[in-house]
């Protein structure tokens, strides 16, 4: 998610209001207050507390409960709650707040206006995108009707009217708003300031968003400078202009210039020492994002536990970012193809944000999504259906949605009336969804290209070739340019375009597509499996199934030397994976450093408590599945610090094994695999790979056919 800023004005003296209790008290509120706000600066949310606490008990003695000093108070224990993330109670204070202004000081003050503002920002993040804007536009006619234009409250409510409508996908509308603000500070002189800054950063989101990435760039750039006068190179302003820019360039393909900013963000925040901060655990997870893209997936894994552990210690575990961090464990693992772990995650942090925000927020309907697209993927379509809906149906209400969720929202219901043979359903949602994507990304982005290839599978499975074949064409032509030719998405495509060709018996076309699939493929797992557990990589490959089924019916249909050669380099590299990780560590223990060998000493210890845990009664369930988990870990850490374990997992290819052959000798290996013709069929086929001496290449013999 990229960085938007939510300028909040903490303090301002109250001396300035329409009530004029004893100068004295109000001078000792507002240096209350003045200690209270940068104690949140620091995170100090508890001391922060007692000092507005301590505020409120002085204004409510000398001044009244509705006293527009006590609602200052009030004000502050909002930002306080809204500093710490924890929204429905800062809606509270600023409500409570805004009641006591508008009796006391009435609609025209310029300090209501800074509470409907407040509000306005609450109900967005809360993903009340209405309640947003109606406070919003009360705020910003106040200020025209006053002539408060000239007042400070004015530009930040522009600018958050420009937020609003951005994270909505109106950027033709937000575009004014952020302009309005902008020329405000212009013409005030006040140029120099933190909120022009902050203007120019969020209007160089709107150009990113809009794939304007020039325009983007510059401005980006003179809010940083800008940023740079006012705190210096090492502050938390500096380093947020600079995880924009990050992201603006991962947008944008550039992941060499996405990931020099980002690691310069994460270098300036460590420098600030402000790194119990959910900015900088929000910064670890779009790092560890980047990662995945990138292929790096032990270094996502790592950034992401690295984020999880400080909104743990800052908030808690039962709190809306820490949830997000659940979330996204819930993501990786499902990419994974590890869906019962990733429901566990997802679980948790849709019953959080229910518990904590309520069922009719942003968040809520994310986790019901998510949790939705998992259920799918496990196999459980009414329970996935119910889900999705009940997204849909969440969303609907906050009237308004960020595009990109509305499209992705579409494509998985499409996805799932597949399953459910609801056909006229899916290909609504799927043009629609790619409609959007077209519209707000471009023809040249990713996910476009992904809605196009979920598209021509669709045409594919209902029979219509001319229709599927172009988009699989225009798809893999983005995918190239985007993602390369490793991803993952480029190779699932190129096993959809084979099939696609082996179905309109292009024979030739599809046997070059199964083979650069299948050796990506193989790349693809070895990369997974430098970080992956054995039980981990075990679920992954079964994510693989029916596509290596489909490849081995396939150079059984047609065969070739080089299917049959990459029949026999399959079964290879998979025995050499599955191998048992304790028997290859005990041998790269020996030469190990002391810190290795704790670990595997750890690693063991965990495995001989499983053993007498496993021989137990179920009420040992949880134990165990908390020593399995910490087992893992240690596992992980072992093929971390042993290069020599992950050099055992690299297998022979079939030349080498004919080159150990001695005349007279021959290398057998047996296979099973589903039939697909190329439609999957009910039968299971039982065939050996045969490699002698001599041999161009191994030969695939069937054995014997059964039914499933």
């Amino acid at each position: 998610m990229k960085a938007v800023f939510f300028p909040i004005l903490l303090t301002f003296s109250t001396h300035v209001l329409s009530q004029t209790p004893d100068s004295l008290i109000i001078k000792k509120v507002d240096s209350l207050l003045l200690v209270a706000e940068n104690l949140m600066f620091k995170l100090d949310f508890k001391q922060a507390h007692e000092l507005i606490s301590t505020s409120e008990k002085i204004a409510i003695e000398r001044v009244g409960r509705e006293s527009a000093l006590n609602a200052q108070c009030y004000h502050m224990r909002g930002v306080a709650y809204d500093q710490s993330y924890e929204l429905k109670e800062a809606e509270k204070w600023y409500l409570e707040s805004k009641l006591i202004r508008e009796k006391v000081l009435g609609k025209e003050h310029y300090s209501y206006t800074w509470s409907l503002q407040s509000l306005g920002f609450i109900y967005y993040q809360l993903g009340d995108f209405k309640k947003a804007e109606d406070y919003l536009l009360e705020s910003k006619e106040i200020n025209e009707k006053a002539a408060h234009n000239k007042h400070y409250s004015y530009p930040f409510t522009m600018l958050g009217l420009g937020i609003l409508y951005s994270y909505q996908g109106d950027y033709e509308k937000a575009e004014p708003y952020y302009l309005e603000s902008k020329a405000y500070f212009e013409r005030m002189n006040k140029t120099h300031e933190f909120g022009y800054s902050w203007v120019m950063n969020n209007l160089a989101l709107n150009y990113s968003d809009q794939e304007d990435f020039g325009k983007a760039e510059a401005i980006y750039i003179q809010s940083l400078q800008g940023f740079e006068k006012l705190y210096g190179k090492i502050s938390t302003q500096y380093a947020s202009v600079q995880i924009n820019l990050g992201e603006m360039h991962t947008s944008a393909g550039n992941y060499v210039k996405a990931e020099q900013y980002l690691l310069e963000a994460k270098a300036t925040w460590e420098g600030t020492g402000m790194t119990k901060d959910a900015n900088y655990a929000s910064l670890l997870n779009q790092i560890g994002s980047l990662n995945w893209i990138l292929g790096r997936y032990d270094e996502t894994e790592l950034y992401i536990s690295q984020s999880k552990a400080i909104r743990e210690e800052v908030f808690g575990n039962e709190h809306p970012q820490y949830a997000w961090s659940l979330n996204e464990f819930g993501d990786l693992y499902s990419k994974m193809g590890n869906y019962e772990k990733a429901q566990s995650y997802y679980v948790q942090a849709r019953d959080i944000w229910a518990k904590t925000e309520g069922t009719e927020t942003a968040d809520y309907a994310f986790g019901c999504n998510d949790l939705g697209i998992n259920e799918m993927d496990m196999g459980n379509y009414e329970k996935a259906e119910q889900l999705l809906l009940e997204a849909k149906a969440v969303w609907e209400k906050m009237d308004g949605i960020e595009v990109s969720v509305s499209a992705n929202l579409r494509n998985n219901l499409a996805n799932l009336y597949v399953h459910l043979r609801q056909l006229e359903k899916a290909e609504a949602y799927y043009l629609q969804a790619n409609e959007i994507w077209l519209k707000t990304l471009g023809e040249n982005h990713q996910e476009y290209a992904m809605g196009l290839t979920n598209l021509a599978n669709f045409y594919k499975d209902a029979g219509k070739f001319t229709k599927a074949e172009p988009l699989y064409l225009q798809a893999k032509e983005i995918i190239v340019k985007s993602l390369g030719k490793q991803h993952a998405d480029y190779l699932s495509l190129l096993f959809n375009q084979a099939t696609l060709y082996w179905k309109m018996e292009r024979v030739t076309e599809a046997t070059t597509l199964f083979l650069e699939y299948i050796k990506g493929n193989r790349f693809h797992i070895a990369t997974i499996a430098r970080f992956t557990s054995e039980n981990e990589l075990l679920k992954y490959l079964s994510l693989f199934e029916e596509s290596m089924a489909s490849f081995q019916s396939f150079a059984e249909a047609h065969p070739s030397p080089e299917l049959s050669g990459e029949c026999f380099n399959n079964a290879l590299f998979h025995t050499g994976l599955t191998l048992e990780n304790d028997r290859i560590l005990a041998r790269a223990i020996a030469g190990a450093d002391s810190t290795t060998r704790s670990i595997y000493e750890k690693w063991q210890g965990c495995h001989r408590r499983l053993a007498k845990r496993y021989a137990r009664a179920a009420s040992e369930r949880k134990k165990i599945a908390e020593v399995e988990a910490e087992a893992e870990g240690y596992e992980k850490m072992l093929l971390r610090r042993l290069p020599a374990f992950q050099e055992a997992r690299k297998a022979p290819q079939w030349q080498d094994v004919r080159a150990r052959l001695k005349p007279g000798e021959a290398a057998v290996v047996f296979v099973h695999y589903q039939v697909f013709k190329p439609e999957q069929t009910d039968s299971l086929m039982y065939a050996a790979l045969v490699l002698r001496p001599g041999l161009d290449a191994p030969k695939l013999i069937p054995l014997f056919e059964q039914k499933a």
